[in-house]
Protein backbone atom coordinates (compact mmCIF):
# COMPACT_ATOMS: atom_id res chain seq x y z
CA UNK A 1 0.00 0.00 0.00
CA UNK A 2 0.91 3.61 -0.89
CA UNK A 3 0.99 5.65 2.13
CA UNK A 4 0.67 9.75 1.11
CA UNK A 5 2.12 12.57 3.57
CA UNK A 6 0.33 15.53 3.53
CA UNK A 7 2.81 18.54 5.42
CA UNK A 8 1.10 21.22 7.00
CA UNK A 9 2.82 24.66 7.10
CA UNK A 10 3.64 25.76 10.85
CA UNK A 11 2.97 29.77 11.62
CA UNK A 12 6.93 29.74 10.86
CA UNK A 13 6.99 28.98 7.84
CA UNK A 14 4.30 31.19 6.66
CA UNK A 15 5.13 34.41 8.99
CA UNK A 16 8.53 33.50 6.89
CA UNK A 17 6.90 33.24 3.41
CA UNK A 18 4.71 37.25 4.78
CA UNK A 19 8.32 38.84 5.01
CA UNK A 20 9.50 37.60 2.35
CA UNK A 21 7.25 39.18 -0.46
CA UNK A 22 7.28 42.25 2.44
CA UNK A 23 10.54 42.71 1.51
CA UNK A 24 10.47 42.22 -1.86
CA UNK A 25 7.69 44.93 -2.23
CA UNK A 26 9.68 47.43 0.28
CA UNK A 27 12.40 47.20 -2.76
CA UNK A 28 9.89 47.15 -5.86
CA UNK A 29 8.21 50.98 -3.87
CA UNK A 30 11.95 52.29 -3.22
CA UNK A 31 13.32 51.90 -6.83
CA UNK A 32 9.65 53.30 -7.55
CA UNK A 33 10.38 56.19 -5.77
CA UNK A 34 13.71 57.14 -6.68
CA UNK A 35 12.53 56.89 -10.32
CA UNK A 36 9.60 59.22 -9.43
CA UNK A 37 10.48 61.49 -6.87
CA UNK A 38 11.83 65.04 -9.09
CA UNK A 39 9.16 64.22 -11.59
CA UNK A 40 6.52 64.30 -9.00
CA UNK A 41 7.94 66.65 -6.84
CA UNK A 42 7.99 69.24 -9.56
CA UNK A 43 4.63 67.95 -10.95
CA UNK A 44 2.63 68.62 -7.57
CA UNK A 45 3.06 72.18 -7.09
CA UNK A 46 2.76 73.21 -10.94
CA UNK A 47 -0.84 71.61 -10.58
CA UNK A 48 -1.75 73.21 -7.95
CA UNK A 49 -1.03 76.66 -9.03
CA UNK A 50 -2.96 75.88 -12.24
CA UNK A 51 -5.79 74.85 -9.93
CA UNK A 52 -5.16 78.26 -8.11
CA UNK A 53 -4.81 80.09 -11.49
CA UNK A 54 -7.97 78.78 -12.98
CA UNK A 55 -10.45 79.07 -9.98
CA UNK A 56 -8.67 83.07 -8.90
CA UNK A 57 -9.79 83.46 -13.21
CA UNK A 58 -13.06 82.06 -12.97
CA UNK A 59 -14.20 84.08 -9.27
CA UNK A 60 -12.89 87.45 -10.84
CA UNK A 61 -14.80 86.98 -14.78
CA UNK A 62 -17.57 85.86 -12.19
CA UNK A 63 -17.97 88.82 -9.88
CA UNK A 64 -17.34 90.74 -13.40
CA UNK A 65 -20.09 89.36 -15.51
CA UNK A 66 -23.96 89.87 -14.85
CA UNK A 67 -26.76 87.99 -16.73
CA UNK A 68 -29.17 90.14 -18.86
CA UNK A 69 -32.56 90.32 -17.82
CA UNK A 70 -36.18 90.41 -19.76
CA UNK A 71 -37.02 94.05 -20.53
CA UNK A 72 -39.91 93.05 -23.31
CA UNK A 73 -42.99 95.04 -22.45
CA UNK A 74 -41.67 96.91 -19.63
CA UNK A 75 -41.69 100.62 -19.33
CA UNK A 76 -37.88 102.46 -19.40
CA UNK A 77 -38.63 103.27 -15.70
CA UNK A 78 -38.64 99.87 -14.79
CA UNK A 79 -36.14 98.53 -17.56
CA UNK A 80 -33.58 101.25 -15.47
CA UNK A 81 -34.43 100.07 -11.98
CA UNK A 82 -33.61 96.05 -13.33
CA UNK A 83 -30.50 96.83 -14.83
CA UNK A 84 -29.55 99.17 -12.01
CA UNK A 85 -30.16 96.47 -9.32
CA UNK A 86 -27.43 94.21 -11.97
CA UNK A 87 -24.95 96.81 -12.41
CA UNK A 88 -25.87 97.32 -15.98
CA UNK A 89 -27.08 100.59 -17.93
CA UNK A 90 -29.91 101.22 -20.55
CA UNK A 91 -29.20 103.07 -23.27
CA UNK A 92 -33.15 104.18 -25.38
CA UNK A 93 -32.97 104.19 -29.25
CA UNK A 94 -34.47 107.61 -30.01
CA UNK A 95 -36.33 105.77 -32.78
CA UNK A 96 -39.43 104.19 -32.23
CA UNK A 97 -41.27 101.87 -33.87
CA UNK A 98 -45.44 101.34 -34.48
CA UNK A 99 -46.35 97.44 -32.69
CA UNK A 100 -49.51 96.12 -32.17
CA UNK A 101 -48.48 93.94 -29.49
CA UNK A 102 -47.19 96.61 -27.21
CA UNK A 103 -48.94 99.69 -26.40
CA UNK A 104 -46.53 103.22 -26.25
CA UNK A 105 -43.93 103.30 -24.27
CA UNK A 106 -43.51 100.23 -23.57
CA UNK A 107 -40.31 98.14 -25.08
CA UNK A 108 -40.63 95.55 -27.57
CA UNK A 109 -36.88 94.87 -28.54
CA UNK A 110 -33.61 95.12 -27.01
CA UNK A 111 -29.79 93.81 -27.30
CA UNK A 112 -28.15 92.01 -26.30
CA UNK A 113 -31.33 89.28 -25.63
CA UNK A 114 -32.44 88.26 -22.33
CA UNK A 115 -30.04 85.89 -20.81
CA UNK A 116 -27.02 87.19 -22.78
CA UNK A 117 -24.13 87.59 -20.26
CA UNK A 118 -22.25 91.17 -20.66
CA UNK A 119 -19.80 93.15 -18.08
CA UNK A 120 -20.77 94.87 -15.43
CA UNK A 121 -21.36 98.77 -16.43
CA UNK A 122 -22.16 97.72 -19.90
CA UNK A 123 -25.02 99.40 -21.89
CA UNK A 124 -28.32 97.54 -22.89
CA UNK A 125 -30.21 99.08 -25.79
CA UNK A 126 -33.60 98.98 -26.05
CA UNK A 127 -36.38 100.01 -28.38
CA UNK A 128 -39.55 101.76 -27.57
CA UNK A 129 -42.86 100.69 -28.90
CA UNK A 130 -44.88 103.74 -30.78
CA UNK A 131 -47.79 102.19 -29.91
CA UNK A 132 -50.93 100.97 -32.58
CA UNK A 133 -51.22 102.45 -36.32
CA UNK A 134 -54.37 103.65 -36.76
CA UNK A 135 -54.34 104.60 -40.49
CA UNK A 136 -57.06 104.89 -42.78
CA UNK A 137 -56.76 102.38 -45.66
CA UNK A 138 -57.18 104.13 -49.22
CA UNK A 139 -59.91 103.27 -51.81
CA UNK A 140 -58.30 101.30 -54.47
CA UNK A 141 -61.07 100.42 -56.86
CA UNK A 142 -61.10 101.04 -60.41
CA UNK A 143 -57.33 102.31 -59.98
CA UNK A 144 -54.90 99.71 -62.14
CA UNK A 145 -52.82 97.45 -59.98
CA UNK A 146 -49.72 99.55 -60.56
CA UNK A 147 -51.20 102.84 -59.60
CA UNK A 148 -52.93 101.38 -56.53
CA UNK A 149 -49.36 99.86 -55.54
CA UNK A 150 -48.28 103.36 -55.89
CA UNK A 151 -51.27 104.71 -53.69
CA UNK A 152 -50.55 102.15 -51.25
CA UNK A 153 -47.26 102.67 -50.76
CA UNK A 154 -47.86 106.36 -49.59
CA UNK A 155 -49.61 105.43 -46.82
CA UNK A 156 -47.73 102.66 -45.30
CA UNK A 157 -49.46 99.43 -46.68
CA UNK A 158 -48.29 96.87 -49.12
CA UNK A 159 -50.66 95.23 -52.03
CA UNK A 160 -51.66 91.91 -51.94
CA UNK A 161 -52.86 90.75 -55.33
CA UNK A 162 -55.47 88.08 -54.53
CA UNK A 163 -58.32 86.30 -57.26
CA UNK A 164 -58.81 87.67 -60.74
CA UNK A 165 -62.44 88.05 -61.84
CA UNK A 166 -64.21 88.79 -64.75
CA UNK A 167 -65.93 92.64 -64.68
CA UNK A 168 -68.04 94.00 -67.47
CA UNK A 169 -67.51 97.73 -65.68
CA UNK A 170 -64.04 97.81 -64.35
CA UNK A 171 -61.25 97.21 -67.49
CA UNK A 172 -58.82 94.29 -66.99
CA UNK A 173 -55.94 94.70 -65.10
CA UNK A 174 -57.49 96.79 -62.77
CA UNK A 175 -59.34 96.66 -58.86
CA UNK A 176 -62.89 95.24 -58.82
CA UNK A 177 -62.87 95.18 -54.89
CA UNK A 178 -60.33 95.22 -51.50
CA UNK A 179 -59.78 93.98 -48.22
CA UNK A 180 -59.66 95.59 -45.74
CA UNK A 181 -62.75 98.49 -47.03
CA UNK A 182 -61.45 101.71 -47.90
CA UNK A 183 -61.99 104.07 -44.70
CA UNK A 184 -61.36 101.20 -42.07
CA UNK A 185 -59.43 102.62 -39.30
CA UNK A 186 -56.98 99.35 -38.60
CA UNK A 187 -53.88 98.22 -37.98
CA UNK A 188 -52.73 96.28 -41.18
CA UNK A 189 -49.78 95.66 -42.91
CA UNK A 190 -51.49 94.28 -46.56
CA UNK A 191 -54.59 95.04 -48.49
CA UNK A 192 -55.51 92.58 -50.62
CA UNK A 193 -57.83 93.14 -54.07
CA UNK A 194 -59.15 91.46 -56.27
CA UNK A 195 -58.32 92.15 -60.19
CA UNK A 196 -60.35 92.13 -63.19
CA UNK A 197 -59.84 90.47 -66.03
CA UNK A 198 -61.86 92.11 -68.00
CA UNK A 199 -65.13 91.60 -69.89
CA UNK A 200 -66.01 87.70 -69.70
CA UNK A 201 -65.04 86.14 -73.24
CA UNK A 202 -68.27 84.79 -74.91
CA UNK A 203 -68.50 82.23 -77.94
CA UNK A 204 -69.35 83.46 -81.39
CA UNK A 205 -70.15 81.54 -84.42
CA UNK A 206 -68.06 82.63 -87.54
CA UNK A 207 -70.27 83.51 -90.23
CA UNK A 208 -69.44 82.56 -94.39
CA UNK A 209 -67.41 85.69 -95.18
CA UNK A 210 -66.30 84.28 -98.66
CA UNK A 211 -67.31 86.88 -101.62
CA UNK A 212 -67.65 90.15 -99.07
CA UNK A 213 -65.60 93.38 -99.38
CA UNK A 214 -62.58 93.51 -96.69
CA UNK A 215 -63.04 96.56 -95.29
CA UNK A 216 -66.23 96.23 -93.67
CA UNK A 217 -65.46 92.85 -92.57
CA UNK A 218 -62.57 94.06 -91.09
CA UNK A 219 -63.89 96.99 -89.41
CA UNK A 220 -66.77 95.05 -87.73
CA UNK A 221 -64.60 92.02 -86.12
CA UNK A 222 -61.69 94.63 -84.95
CA UNK A 223 -64.41 96.10 -82.77
CA UNK A 224 -65.89 93.34 -81.57
CA UNK A 225 -62.34 92.66 -80.16
CA UNK A 226 -60.93 89.77 -83.07
CA UNK A 227 -57.79 90.15 -83.25
CA UNK A 228 -57.35 89.74 -87.45
CA UNK A 229 -54.50 89.08 -89.74
CA UNK A 230 -54.75 89.68 -93.74
CA UNK A 231 -52.99 88.36 -96.68
CA UNK A 232 -52.92 89.10 -100.30
CA UNK A 233 -53.15 86.61 -102.59
CA UNK A 234 -49.84 84.75 -102.96
CA UNK A 235 -48.30 86.40 -99.84
CA UNK A 236 -47.74 85.97 -96.34
CA UNK A 237 -47.11 89.33 -95.41
CA UNK A 238 -50.03 91.10 -92.98
CA UNK A 239 -51.40 94.01 -94.69
CA UNK A 240 -54.35 94.34 -92.12
CA UNK A 241 -52.99 97.89 -91.36
CA UNK A 242 -52.42 99.06 -94.70
CA UNK A 243 -53.81 102.11 -96.59
CA UNK A 244 -57.80 102.14 -96.04
CA UNK A 245 -58.44 103.26 -99.71
CA UNK A 246 -56.53 100.22 -101.26
CA UNK A 247 -58.21 97.77 -98.74
CA UNK A 248 -61.64 98.85 -100.25
CA UNK A 249 -60.44 97.09 -103.60
CA UNK A 250 -60.09 93.67 -101.77
CA UNK A 251 -62.12 91.22 -101.33
CA UNK A 252 -62.71 88.19 -99.41
CA UNK A 253 -62.16 84.37 -101.01
CA UNK A 254 -60.72 82.17 -97.86
CA UNK A 255 -61.26 82.61 -94.08
CA UNK A 256 -59.80 80.97 -91.50
CA UNK A 257 -61.49 79.49 -89.00
CA UNK A 258 -63.97 78.33 -91.72
CA UNK A 259 -67.61 79.26 -91.39
CA UNK A 260 -69.57 77.86 -88.42
CA UNK A 261 -67.08 77.42 -86.24
CA UNK A 262 -66.88 79.19 -82.97
CA UNK A 263 -64.74 82.08 -81.79
CA UNK A 264 -63.90 83.16 -78.00
CA UNK A 265 -64.41 87.10 -78.09
CA UNK A 266 -62.23 88.57 -77.09
CA UNK A 267 -59.77 86.21 -77.77
CA UNK A 268 -56.32 85.37 -78.64
CA UNK A 269 -56.81 83.20 -81.65
CA UNK A 270 -56.65 85.15 -85.09
CA UNK A 271 -59.06 85.42 -87.56
CA UNK A 272 -56.83 85.07 -90.98
CA UNK A 273 -58.21 86.63 -94.37
CA UNK A 274 -57.00 85.63 -97.74
CA UNK A 275 -58.21 88.46 -100.09
CA UNK A 276 -57.64 89.11 -103.92
CA UNK A 277 -57.87 92.54 -105.34
CA UNK A 278 -61.09 93.97 -107.17
CA UNK A 279 -62.64 90.73 -106.75
CA UNK A 280 -60.27 88.63 -109.35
Amino acid sequence: KMKIKIKIPTSESVFAFLRACGHGLSVFFGYLYRILKWPVLVAVPLVVFALAAWWSLHWSLSSDVRTVPDLIDLTSEEAHEKLSLRSLRLEIEEQKRHSDLYAEGRILDQQPAAGSRIKIGRHVKVTLSAGFRRVLVPSLIGMSLREAQLVAEQKGFKVRRGLIAYCEAVPEGSVIAQSPQPSTPLLTEFIDVLESRGPRPKLVMLPRLEGRPLLPVLDFLRSEGVSVVVWSRGSTQDISNGDRFELRHYVIYRQSPAAGEFITIPGSVDVILRVRWNGR
